[in-house]
């Protein structure tokens, strides 16, 4: 690349010379979507989310090394998706960065494949995730199939547990034994049965809802 102090034409993959684009057109259809966030924010309006692969794959990461300790609850999502699936876009502090306007984003997790895996039907290895930007979201009164054009919505929040629940139930102790590395079968195994079942013995988590998290966080963290 670099020849007497002089820089050689770089030539960028194919994939790199064209814009964002969206993959072949899709139903609109329910999609179970997973977010692990602070019990102070169930928005998904500007925010990326997984199924349940997927978010293990960035759970596992996160809660072992606590590099987010103010995430203290995950929850279970059925989100009305229009599937003709955009660019992903990476959506921090409420706002989205790439991505097509307005469009649900996807990728297969960390963009591990070819252009992301955006349009990749084969998720078994990696799972997927997701962005959900505020252009698109439906307004109240339409749905992501009515030609208003917006291309989705939360139709209810199916369960919220603690991330200490987790904790208790051995989902650390099975992203290790997975050893943080693809397909993370254990560790998914472990956050499914989170949700599936409320009684820890059977590997489940109880619910809670947005009242019963926040006072048990404020309890773990009185003010000074």
């Amino acid at each position: 690349m670099f020849e007497a102090g002089k820089v050689k034409d770089i030539s960028y993959p194919k994939s790199c010379q064209k814009g964002p684009y969206f993959c072949d057109e899709g139903p609109v259809e329910p999609v179970s979507m997973i977010r692990y966030h602070p019990s102070t924010d169930y928005s998904l309006r500007n925010k990326n989310t997984a199924d349940l692969q997927g978010d293990t794959t960035f759970m596992c990461s996160a809660i072992y090394n606590n590099v987010q300790p103010d995430y203290d609850v995950v929850t279970q999502y059925t989100v009305l998706t229009n599937t003709t699936w955009g660019q992903y876009a990476l959506c921090n502090h409420d706002s989205c960065n790439g991505g097509i306007a307005g469009a649900v984003g996807r990728e297969l997790s960390y963009g591990v494949t070819f252009e992301g895996g955006q349009c990749d039907t084969n998720t078994s290895r990696t799972g997927v995730w997701y962005s959900l930007p505020e252009e698109g979201e439906c307004t109240e009164g339409h749905t992501p199939d009515d030609g208003s054009g917006c291309t989705w919505m939360v139709v209810r929040e199916e369960k919220t547990i603690l991330v200490e629940c987790l904790k208790k139930i051995g989902f650390v102790e099975a992203c290790v034994a997975d050893g943080f590395v693809f397909p993370y079968a254990a560790s998914t195994a472990s956050l499914s049965d989170a949700f599936a079942y409320d009684d820890p013995a059977r590997g489940g988590c109880p619910p809670v809802d947005t009242n019963t998290a926040l006072r048990l966080r404020s309890r773990a963290r009185p003010t000074p």
